[in-house]
């Protein structure tokens, strides 16, 4: 069983920078402690996003922090904090896990890029739909 009490924790090596920094996801279980590092996660979601399908994907987009598309929690400088804009993210149907275009291979951001798409549009009276 998973503890609610999830707690996050970041280290930053000398240079500074995302590659550098690494954040500790820890989960209490059962069994004892699981760490999942930025590295990790960063690996795990390109092999995601090399399984998805240009031609079928899912495409939608959030406002983010450009250098945290996933809210992570990187521990960033000040001044990197704080700077929000579109972020796209695709998937493959059916899945629910969202890959940010940052971490999808070239190929499949240039053919998803014509699928650019808000998630909603504005009907004639003004009124959200989906």
């Amino acid at each position: 069983m998973i503890d609610p009490n999830q707690e996050k924790i970041a280290r930053e090596d000398n240079d500074g920078d995302r590659k550098g920094t690494t954040m500790i996801s820890k989960s209490q279980f059962e069994n004892g402690t699981v760490e999942i590092t930025v590295q990790y996660l960063d690996a795990l979601r390109r092999a995601v996003g090399l399984q998805i399908d240009p031609g079928t994907a899912e495409v939608d987009w959030a406002y983010r922090e450009t250098l945290d598309p996933y809210g992570d929690g990187i521990d960033l400088p000040e001044e990197y904090r704080g700077h929000v804009g579109r972020e796209y993210f695709a998937r493959s149907p059916g899945s629910d896990i969202w890959i940010a275009f940052c971490d999808l291979p070239e190929a499949t951001r240039n053919a998803l890029s014509g699928k650019r798409m808000p998630s909603f549009s504005i009907g004639k009276r003004g009124q959200r739909s989906p």
